[in-house]
């Protein structure tokens, strides 16, 4: 009850100082180093907090090799994310490293779902393809005037491409935060879900503002990076607060 009544506080407060800082500052170079700096930090948190997971159920142990698998993936996302912002050329690096990245956690994903062993029905997944295929057409479809514009190649990938990578981990997160609907690890998976959900549509906010405007800094659609990645990182923070007989999935 207590770990509740401090989230509802920090949110609140959260909330408020965001508010402020965007109302305040917007538009300023101060404001978008401050924004950049909560993004990063966001971003770190989930990084330690898997990093003090991987150590709880050992980092030798199959499950722990994962958590260090998904750890390697947010770490290059993290450099990538960086690197993007301090470097004011091509951005080519970050563009690979962010790539890299989703690559990295979609394969520890789906390696959790396969260390499970859960069963997805043939039906399921038939289903999680075709939503994954439609979506991915459509995005195509309303963001393919990114890849006819004139920016760069970074934001093109950034934009066009790295949210297909968005899809396919949230179909993979849906499908596991459904396995362990009434486990130790229900909320886990289930704030990783609204994490997955909110990054992939700053994504499509921040191209779209990009190629709407033919250029974008940082603005107000890049609280949804940071409320994103938050909870992303209390999702890892509550593994540790699981017990160890609800670290199993629901159903098999």
């Amino acid at each position: 009850m207590e770990i509740t009544y401090a989230g509802a506080i920090t949110g609140i407060f959260l909330i408020i100082f965001a508010t402020t800082l965007f109302a305040v500052f917007e538009g300023t170079p101060q404001f978008t180093v401050a924004v950049e700096m909560m993004k990063l930090l966001a971003m770190v948190t989930a990084i330690l907090a898997t990093a003090r997971v991987a150590l709880l159920v050992g980092h030798r142990s199959p499950i722990g090799k994962l958590w260090l698998l998904g750890l390697a993936g947010f770490v290059l996302l993290t450099i990538g994310e960086l690197a993007a912002a301090i470097d004011s050329g091509d951005k080519a690096v970050s563009g690979i490293l962010l790539t890299l990245g989703s690559l990295v956690l979609i394969l520890a994903v789906f390696a959790m779902l396969r260390q499970f062993e859960l069963m997805i029905p043939k039906r399921a997944a038939l289903l999680a393809l075709i939503v994954f295929l439609s979506l991915g057409v459509m995005m195509a479809f309303c963001n393919w005037p990114i890849m006819q514009s004139d920016l760069s190649g970074y934001d093109k990938v950034r934009y066009f491409f790295i949210p297909f990578f968005d899809i396919a981990a949230l179909i993979l997160v849906i499908g596991l935060a459904f396995a362990f609907l009434g486990s130790g690890l229900e909320k886990v998976w289930v704030f990783f879900m609204q994490g997955a959900l909110t990054i992939l549509s700053a994504d499509l906010v921040v191209g779209y503002l990009k190629l709407a405007r033919g250029s974008y800094t940082v603005g107000a659609a890049d609280l949804l990076y940071i409320v994103g990645w938050i909870l992303i990182a209390i999702g890892v923070f509550l593994y540790r607060f699981a017990p160890l007989e609800g670290r199993r999935p629901s159903v098999r």
